[in-house]
């Protein structure tokens, strides 16, 4: 018997900003990282580090050519073509980039790219 939670729960999956659906998903990835700050000290056999402040990006693959609003503000949310949800940090995002690519016999595609932020306004 199949889980559907985590079985193929990719097709059908949405990407909201502030309730504005953000196009034809056809890709996601969410990437929490930080920058690594050197702790290490004469006599150490090898670098040693620890993660500086935590920073969150989720960028997305477009079908088409309706996609996201740069600078476009908002809640964030994505649901799972099986209708879960996946979790993200932060209460603001933000549409930092937008891309729009075709070549020919092949469909338009593209990307986006979202950080969170303190801004609240919507700046197109």
């Amino acid at each position: 018997m199949s889980n559907p939670a985590w079985q193929r729960n990719f097709n059908g999956t949405t990407l909201t900003l502030g309730g504005v659906s953000q196009g034809k998903i056809t890709s996601v990835s969410l990437k929490k990282g930080g920058e690594k700050i050197p702790v290490w000290e004469p006599g150490d056999l090898i670098k040693l580090f620890e993660l500086g402040i935590p920073d969150a990006a989720i960028s997305i693959g477009l079908g088409g050519v309706t996609g996201p609003t740069q600078g476009a503000v908002g809640a964030l949310a994505i649901v799972l073509g099986n209708g879960s949800s996946l979790v993200v940090p932060g209460n603001t995002w933000q549409c930092m980039s937008v891309s729009t690519s075709g070549r020919s016999d092949a469909n338009w595609t593209g990307d986006a790219e979202y950080a969170p932020t303190t801004d609240t306004n919507s700046t197109p």
